[in-house]
């Protein structure tokens, strides 16, 4: 994925975490780059799951998938099988994470802390400290924040790109629109 795809992909995916009601849009979409690598993981593809969300209701309401995953367990990462949700879109799985971390917010206090933070850095903090076994996930989260977070300000999509940088949109667009479509 180039750089221009990378940056495209982040806009998309905002616009879809805001739709989908989360206070801090921007932040999620960065947590979502991290645990689907900007889009590109196989679970992100085969089930619209850009957050690592884990199937684990006794009757789910979406398909579930089974993947490996990494997991830091005793100081190190191994590879372990997990059951994955598999959404019928992004904006379906940006809503249920939401969800979980609503209902969940009583059981653990890290996602009720992440629901009433003041500020995007303070959710990812939060609710990195019980959503991934990666001790360091909150870091990454906001060094990609950090990194791209002139994609989410509001007067970004004004910017009138070069022509080959349109060009590579349109490009990428179709692509998109082509993956999507089946």
């Amino acid at each position: 994925m180039t750089e221009a795809d990378r940056l495209v992909w982040l806009k998309l995916v905002y616009q879809e975490a805001k739709v989908s009601g989360h206070s801090w849009p921007d932040y999620v979409t960065a947590e979502a780059a991290l645990e689907s690598g900007f889009g590109a993981s196989k679970l992100s593809k085969d089930g619209n799951n850009l957050l690592g969300i884990k199937q684990s209701l006794k009757s789910p309401r979406y398909d579930t998938l089974e993947m490996p995953t990494k997991e830091f367990i005793n100081g190190e990462f191994i590879t372990v099988m997990a059951r994955w949700i598999k959404y019928p879109d992004i904006q379906t799985c940006f809503k249920d994470r939401l969800a979980i971390l609503k209902r969940l917010a009583s059981t653990y206090p890290e996602y009720m802390a992440a629901l009433t933070s003041t500020n995007g850095e303070a959710f990812v903090k939060n609710v990195s400290k019980r959503w991934a076994t990666d001790p360091k996930r909150a870091e990454k989260v906001l060094t990609i924040y950090n990194r791209y977070e002139f994609v989410f300000d509001s007067n970004a999509g004004n910017v009138v790109p070069d022509k080959s940088f349109r060009d590579k949109l349109k490009g990428f667009f179709a692509k998109l629109h082509a993956y999507l479509k089946n």
